[in-house]
């Protein structure tokens, strides 16, 4: 038997221990309750209620969705050799740049620092 419950069609299934009828959720509309709740801004248990889902039920689907879902990829990014040769570099608010250069005098370094 097909029929509209959740926001989706869903298959229904009879319980043998209890006879009542239970939706049944694809593995796509589950991964989509996961993906409703994620967005919601609600804790599982609020989210289950407003939606009348099972909270065990959907806090299994919340373990498998993760389970799934591929870990992170990291790849080691080689940054160039800074050759400017500055040896300091000061950048103001409104943008203007002041660079020594690794040769200058320490006087520079510590006259310019006491004028900012």
């Amino acid at each position: 038997m097909r029929r509209m419950r959740h926001d989706f069609v869903t298959d229904s299934i009879t319980s043998a221990s209890t006879g009542r009828r239970r939706p049944r959720f694809s593995p796509a509309q589950r991964a989509q309750w996961v993906r409703r709740l994620d967005h919601s801004g609600l804790s599982a248990r609020q989210f289950a209620q407003q939606h009348r889902l099972k909270l065990s039920t959907l806090q299994r689907w919340v373990r498998e969705h993760r389970a799934a879902a591929p870990a992170p990829a990291f790849a080691e990014v080689r940054l160039p050799e800074l050759a400017s040769g500055w040896a300091a570099e000061l950048i103001r608010p409104d943008g203007a740049r002041l660079r020594l250069a690794a040769h200058a005098p320490a006087p520079w370094f510590d006259a310019l620092l006491r004028s900012c």
